[in-house]
C-alpha cells in the first residue's frame, strides 16, 4: 500500500466522534456552538473516492491537538498493470495522443 497523511492543529475530536465523521450530512457541531459552514458531506464523499479507488481512509485525533487523517491505496505492481497502459491508450484513441488535445 501507498500511505498518504494529512494532519492538522485544529480542535480535535473524541473517539465517539471519530465513530461517525465519514457519516454522510452529519456534523460535530449543530446550533448556536456551530462555528464553521457547510453540508457534512466532504469526508462522506472523500472515503467514497478513496473505496473506489480500492483504498481506506482512517483519522486519529485528540482533544485540542489536531487530527490526522491517513488514506492508503494499493500498490500497483509492474506485472499487474501490464495491460492498463494498453487500454488506456485504447480509450485516448491514438497511442500517446490525449483524449483532450485539439479542444
Amino acid at each position: 500500500e501507498i500511505w498518504t497523511s494529512v494532519q492538522d492543529q485544529g480542535i480535535g475530536n473524541d473517539p465517539e466522534e471519530l465513530e461517525v465523521i465519514f457519516d454522510r450530512f452529519h456534523q460535530l457541531e449543530s446550533g448556536y456552538r456551530r462555528s464553521a459552514g457547510g453540508l457534512g458531506i466532504g469526508l462522506s464523499l472523500v472515503q467514497k473516492l478513496v473505496e473506489l479507488h480500492g483504498g481506506r481512509i482512517w483519522v486519529d485525533s485528540a482533544i485540542n491537538v489536531g487530527s490526522t487523517f491517513t488514506f492508503a491505496f494499493p500498490y500497483l505492481r509492474e506485472e499487474d498493470s501490464a495491460g492498463l497502459l494498453d487500454d488506456l491508450s485504447s480509450v485516448a484513441g491514438e497511442k500517446g495522443k490525449e483524449p483532450w488535445d485539439g479542444k
